[in-house]
């Protein structure tokens, strides 16, 4: 299908998605920013974290309904804590995670340097990895009650906290993860369906 005639179905199809807390990295261009539409479009309550700030303003122009966008640099642990407290208090809370945010180098790989492969790694591996954290801390710490998450992972590979720091990741035979979070008798307890 060529990009013209693709036509952006503007009706909520999704109805279970109405109200959620979502938080979508890299969500100021791309295909963050089209999750980031999409679930305003559903009826969530939508934050974008990027690291390209000058982009907010045509971001909000263009997502009326976005509840908030914080400049964050995914591969470093401070900005990621930072961007999370400063999220909470737009949010309320988080219910669902779209870790997209990624760079590549237009390069050839033998013409890439140490410095260059380990930013890389650091947005794409090191970020999705702080973000999944920082999602399930404040699911240990915000809530008292049932809650109810989906953790979907971007570019490389599918991710899902799990219980007590473990991680499960195993792109070969995990195409979506959905966990449903549920607080019983003061630990985190989880079930998940894959597709």
């Amino acid at each position: 299908m060529l990009k013209q005639d693709y036509k952006f179905d503007s009706r909520a199809l999704y109805p279970e998605l109405k109200g959620k807390r979502v938080i979508v990295t890299g969500g100021a261009s791309g295909i963050g920013k089209a999750t980031a539409k999409r679930f305003v479009l559903e009826g969530a309550k939508v934050g974008v974290f990027d690291y390209n700030d000058k982009a907010f303003d045509a971001l909000k122009e263009e997502i009326p309904g976005l509840a908030g966008a914080v400049k964050v640099d995914v591969s470093s642990e401070e900005s990621v804590k930072a961007a999370f407290t400063q999220m909470d208090q737009i949010l309320g809370g988080i219910d669902v995670l779209i870790s997209n945010a990624g760079i590549s180098i237009r390069k050839k790989f033998i013409e890439t340097d140490f410095a260059q492969w380990k930013r890389v790694m650091g947005v794409n591996l090191d970020g999705m990895c702080l973000c999944i954290m920082y999602t399930k801390n404040a699911a240990y710490s915000s809530y008292e009650e049932n809650i109810k998450g989906t953790i979907t992972a971007g570019k490389l590979a599918d991710f899902v906290v799990i219980d007590d720091d473990i991680f499960e990741m195993d792109p070969l035979k995990i195409k979506d993860i959905k966990v449903k979070y549920t607080y019983l008798g003061g630990k985190l307890v989880y079930e998940r369906n894959k597709k």
